[in-house]
């Protein structure tokens, strides 16, 4: 019998993630890596924290999603009276 845990996540969780120094020159993220690269050893890497929410975002943008494109496909408009 396999058992499962639900773990409720809490609203300020973070998540760490290391990008490029340029791109935490510029305050953006273009490219990251959850560990620190080693293929790059001799460049320069940062770790930053970010938001569970902005990591669910760089995760849908990596996957050819955007946000508002998410929710436009699986959020209709209301429907008026």
């Amino acid at each position: 019998m396999i058992m499962t845990k639900t773990i409720q996540i809490k609203e300020n969780m973070k998540v760490l993630i290391w990008i490029h120094k340029k791109d935490a020159v510029k305050n953006t993220i273009t490219d990251y890596t959850l560990t620190r690269p080693y293929h790059d050893r001799h460049d320069e890497w940062v770790q930053v924290e970010i938001t569970t929410d902005y990591f669910a975002r760089l995760e849908d943008k990596e996957n050819g999603a955007t946000y508002p494109e998410f929710v436009k496909k699986h959020y209709s408009k209301p429907i008026s009276d």
